[in-house]
């Protein structure tokens, strides 16, 4: 079921990326070799080990990244996730049973308390997805230059399909891209270019 589940949200999150314009057409790939198939498995599990050791996103569980080669186009890598919340619906769920059996002289003290609970929840996920966009941001300036197989020209794509937060849902936020040249990458890991620079030419797009 986990499998068929993956299948099913890659085929869609790749529908997605041609309909957005990141991709311009998906053709025969060519059948990559022993060697490119390896690196393309060791960046799948190394995006799986930090998105399952991130302190900020919440993911179902390995073999979650799935990548496709684009002939013309690059690697583009897919992966589901929504974000760490202890309390959010524990603490909903509480105040809503205090609410019920308050006294009606305390409503307006209730649904302050009530926004500025939901207010710091808000304040809290926006720090969380803020800083899960740079662990990924990280992730492939450390890892995207060791796909030795990619052209200069290939991109590297993540695509995560975003759900099960409020955040999301209010910000009304599905999808989250970021894109970045193989060359880039590869002329910041010879020393020909700043991070400050690197990070600049990686394209972060969310909708």
């Amino acid at each position: 079921m986990m499998s068929q589940r993956r299948s099913v949200t890659f085929a869609a999150v790749l529908v997605t990326a041609l309909a957005a314009g990141m991709i311009s057409q998906v053709g025969a790939a060519d059948p990559l070799d022993k060697n490119a198939r390896k690196q393309v498995r060791i960046f799948e599990r190394d995006l799986d080990d930090l998105l399952i050791e991130s302190r900020d996103w919440l993911v179902p569980g390995r073999e979650n990244a799935r990548a496709y080669y684009i002939p013309g186009t690059g690697l583009l890598v897919s992966f589901q996730a929504t974000l760490v919340s202890h309390d959010r619906n524990w603490s909903v769920r509480f105040l809503d049973h205090r609410w019920r059996f308050d006294d009606d002289d305390d409503d307006d003290r209730d649904r302050s308390d009530r926004g500025t609970r939901r207010e710091k929840v808000r304040e809290r996920e926006e720090r969380r997805y803020e800083r899960g966009k740079e662990e990924l941001v990280d992730f492939l300036l450390e890892y995207g230059r060791d796909l030795e197989f990619l052209s200069p020209n290939d991109n590297i794509i993540l695509v995560a399909y975003l759900g099960d937060s409020d955040y999301f849902w209010n910000e009304d936020l599905n999808h989250l891209t970021l894109t970045v040249k193989a060359s880039d990458l590869r002329t910041h890991a010879a020393g020909n270019l700043s991070e400050d620079e690197t990070r600049a030419r990686i394209t972060i797009n969310e909708y």
